[in-house]
Protein backbone atom coordinates (compact mmCIF):
# COMPACT_ATOMS: atom_id res chain seq x y z
CA UNK A 1 0.00 0.00 0.00
CA UNK A 2 1.33 3.44 -0.92
CA UNK A 3 1.43 6.29 1.59
CA UNK A 4 -0.48 9.28 0.26
CA UNK A 5 0.33 11.66 3.08
CA UNK A 6 1.83 11.61 6.51
CA UNK A 7 0.36 14.00 9.02
CA UNK A 8 2.39 15.04 12.00
CA UNK A 9 0.39 15.65 15.12
CA UNK A 10 1.19 19.11 16.55
CA UNK A 11 2.82 19.12 19.96
CA UNK A 12 0.31 20.26 22.55
CA UNK A 13 -0.44 19.66 26.18
CA UNK A 14 -4.17 20.24 25.58
CA UNK A 15 -6.31 18.02 27.79
CA UNK A 16 -10.03 18.00 26.98
CA UNK A 17 -12.40 18.26 29.91
CA UNK A 18 -14.06 15.02 30.92
CA UNK A 19 -17.59 14.42 29.66
CA UNK A 20 -20.42 15.77 31.78
CA UNK A 21 -21.15 18.98 33.61
CA UNK A 22 -18.52 21.19 35.21
CA UNK A 23 -18.71 24.08 37.64
CA UNK A 24 -16.33 26.92 36.99
CA UNK A 25 -15.71 30.58 36.30
CA UNK A 26 -15.37 32.50 33.04
CA UNK A 27 -11.91 34.05 32.87
CA UNK A 28 -11.58 35.47 29.36
CA UNK A 29 -13.66 36.43 26.33
CA UNK A 30 -12.36 37.41 22.90
CA UNK A 31 -13.65 37.68 19.36
CA UNK A 32 -11.61 35.68 16.83
CA UNK A 33 -11.87 35.02 13.11
CA UNK A 34 -11.94 31.40 11.90
CA UNK A 35 -11.44 30.26 8.31
CA UNK A 36 -13.85 27.49 7.39
CA UNK A 37 -16.01 26.25 4.55
CA UNK A 38 -19.63 27.32 4.24
CA UNK A 39 -21.90 24.44 5.31
CA UNK A 40 -24.30 24.91 2.39
CA UNK A 41 -22.02 25.89 -0.49
CA UNK A 42 -18.65 24.48 0.54
CA UNK A 43 -17.04 27.82 -0.33
CA UNK A 44 -14.33 29.19 1.98
CA UNK A 45 -15.47 31.88 4.39
CA UNK A 46 -14.25 33.70 7.48
CA UNK A 47 -16.53 33.54 10.51
CA UNK A 48 -16.13 35.65 13.64
CA UNK A 49 -16.82 33.77 16.86
CA UNK A 50 -16.75 34.72 20.50
CA UNK A 51 -14.33 32.45 22.39
CA UNK A 52 -15.37 32.14 26.03
CA UNK A 53 -12.65 30.60 28.25
CA UNK A 54 -13.62 29.14 31.60
CA UNK A 55 -11.70 27.36 34.34
CA UNK A 56 -13.27 24.28 35.88
CA UNK A 57 -13.62 23.88 39.63
CA UNK A 58 -14.69 20.25 39.27
CA UNK A 59 -12.20 18.75 36.77
CA UNK A 60 -8.82 17.44 37.95
CA UNK A 61 -6.01 19.99 37.71
CA UNK A 62 -3.64 19.87 34.73
CA UNK A 63 0.02 20.58 35.55
CA UNK A 64 -1.08 22.16 38.84
CA UNK A 65 -3.47 24.59 37.09
CA UNK A 66 -7.26 24.50 36.92
CA UNK A 67 -8.46 22.73 33.77
CA UNK A 68 -9.80 25.04 31.07
CA UNK A 69 -12.70 24.74 28.69
CA UNK A 70 -13.82 26.91 25.79
CA UNK A 71 -17.15 27.82 24.27
CA UNK A 72 -17.13 28.92 20.63
CA UNK A 73 -20.18 31.09 19.93
CA UNK A 74 -20.89 32.52 16.50
CA UNK A 75 -21.58 36.26 16.58
CA UNK A 76 -25.26 36.01 15.76
CA UNK A 77 -28.27 37.41 17.53
CA UNK A 78 -31.91 36.48 17.76
CA UNK A 79 -34.00 34.39 20.12
CA UNK A 80 -32.53 31.06 18.95
CA UNK A 81 -28.88 32.11 18.56
CA UNK A 82 -26.55 30.20 20.90
CA UNK A 83 -24.88 33.46 21.93
CA UNK A 84 -28.23 34.91 23.00
CA UNK A 85 -29.16 31.75 24.92
CA UNK A 86 -25.84 31.70 26.81
CA UNK A 87 -26.03 35.43 27.61
CA UNK A 88 -29.62 35.17 28.89
CA UNK A 89 -28.69 32.25 31.13
CA UNK A 90 -25.70 34.16 32.54
CA UNK A 91 -27.78 37.29 33.16
CA UNK A 92 -30.82 35.29 34.32
CA UNK A 93 -33.16 37.41 32.23
CA UNK A 94 -34.26 38.00 28.64
CA UNK A 95 -32.21 40.39 26.51
CA UNK A 96 -33.83 43.42 24.96
CA UNK A 97 -33.57 43.75 21.16
CA UNK A 98 -30.99 46.53 21.65
CA UNK A 99 -28.87 44.35 23.99
CA UNK A 100 -28.84 41.45 21.53
CA UNK A 101 -26.76 43.41 19.03
CA UNK A 102 -23.98 44.44 21.46
CA UNK A 103 -21.79 42.12 23.50
CA UNK A 104 -19.93 43.38 26.56
CA UNK A 105 -17.07 41.44 28.16
CA UNK A 106 -18.40 42.37 31.62
CA UNK A 107 -21.41 40.10 31.02
CA UNK A 108 -19.06 37.11 31.04
CA UNK A 109 -15.79 37.56 32.95
CA UNK A 110 -16.02 36.49 36.59
CA UNK A 111 -19.41 34.79 36.18
CA UNK A 112 -19.86 31.31 37.61
CA UNK A 113 -21.03 28.64 35.20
Amino acid sequence: MATIAQIEKPQSNFEPLSAGYHDGEITKVEARDFDQNNFNTGQPETVTKLVVVFESDTAPKVDGERAQGRLFLRLAYGDKAHLTIVRERLLNRALTPEEMTTVDEDEFVGKKI
